[in-house]
């Protein structure tokens, strides 16, 4: 004989299903969000980035050189001038130049620190999940404020890979969400599917972004070496490029 559950039953039973759900979503984007991308970003700016950087560094003396020599051919140019309108023209570029270097140094000293193994992070994950689905805010609206400032604590220990810290709060006692009415159920079951799409949303934006976009290109051995070719080749081509505006420029 089938069991027909009464219709507040049935909106517990899937509220809980959803929460489960919800949180292997989250699971996920932290996952990207904290791990994958960021380690993605370190593979990239150590193996490419770096590259890149040099080829920017020379494009951008190349433009300058260029602009340089355009300002002296002009017969009313004034050189005491230039060094000043180089350095507005170019005042966008040379901080992303900035910008750039300092990413690569930030590279250098992450790939310095211990990187967790795989087991490590499946561990973590695991162990996150309930976390999640017990604690985050987004799945739990009651949460109470000690809960909440828990969560973040939770949080930061999933960033750094604190498997132990993430262990200890495991243990911690988490009530059954209790809603007083019907109603209140169904607007929950709204809130958490939207919830649900919200996030595969924000996974699949991440995962069209850099620096996801880049995972197969440097793990690709293949793309790889043309991707380091093609840079170099450019890289070469600009250097020989700026040599010939240099002697041009040494005339005036």
């Amino acid at each position: 004989m089938e069991l027909i559950l009464p219709e507040y039953a049935k909106y517990v039973y899937e509220i809980n299903c959803l929460r489960i759900n919800v949180a292997k979503v989250l699971a996920h984007r932290d996952a990207l969000k904290y791990h994958i991308c960021r380690y993605i970003e370190l593979d990239y700016m150590l193996k490419v980035g770096a590259l890149e950087y040099k080829q920017f560094l020379i494009e951008n003396k190349v433009e300058k050189a260029k602009r340089m020599l355009h300002y002296l051919q002009d017969e009313n140019a004034k050189p005491e001038d230039l060094p000043e309108l180089i350095r507005k023209e170019f005042e966008e570029k040379d901080q992303k130049a900035k910008d750039m270097g300092e990413s690569i140094n930030n590279a250098i000293d992450m790939s310095l620190e211990r990187i967790p193994t795989e087991d490590e992070i499946t561990e973590l994950n695991s162990h996150y999940l309930v976390l999640l689905r017990d604690y985050s805010p987004e799945i739990n609206i009651k949460n109470s404020d000690e809960e909440k400032e828990m969560f973040d604590d939770i949080q930061k220990a999933y960033i750094l890979c604190d498997l132990e810290t993430i262990k200890k709060y495991e243990k911690s006692k988490k009530e059954e969400l209790f809603f007083d009415e019907l109603e209140e159920y169904k607007k929950e079951k709204v809130r958490l599917n939207e919830l649900l799409s919200n996030t595969n949303k924000e996974i699949a934006k991440i995962k069209n972004t850099f620096p996801y976009t880049e995972k197969l290109s440097i793990q690709d051995e293949n793309l790889f070496r043309r991707r380091k070719e093609t840079i170099n080749a450019r890289t070469n081509e600009l250097e020989d490029e700026l040599q010939l505006l240099q002697k041009e420029l040494r005339k005036f």
